[in-house]
């Protein structure tokens, strides 16, 4: 006997908060932390893009903030054509490269 598939919505599930903090990303990339969720905290990490871009895709973002009720503090980016989208406040730094 086939039992009918039941959907639940997802706020009824119980989620841990996404914690993203004191990390120092680097290397070549074109996206060093592509946040799409909510309710999340992504504090005092350093993302610092080095070397040359290869940037097939027309993007290069140093932090992407794509959900809602995030909480972005204190994070430091380099070498980014965008450092920060999606993120309007919290203290967050672009720092220039050595030769800037």
């Amino acid at each position: 006997m086939d039992r009918p598939i039941t959907w639940q919505p997802l706020s009824s599930c119980w989620v841990a908060r996404a914690n993203i903090s004191q990390n120092n990303i680097g290397g070549n990339s074109d996206v060093g932390i592509y946040l799409l969720a909510d309710d999340a905290l992504v504090n005092n990490n350093r993302i610092f893009d080095i070397g040359t871009d290869c940037n097939v895709y027309g993007y290069d973002f140093g932090l992407g903030n794509w959900g809602s009720t995030n909480s972005v503090t204190n994070n430091k980016t380099r070498g980014f054509d965008w450092p920060y989208d999606g993120v309007t406040d919290g203290k967050n730094k672009v720092i220039p490269h050595p030769h800037d």
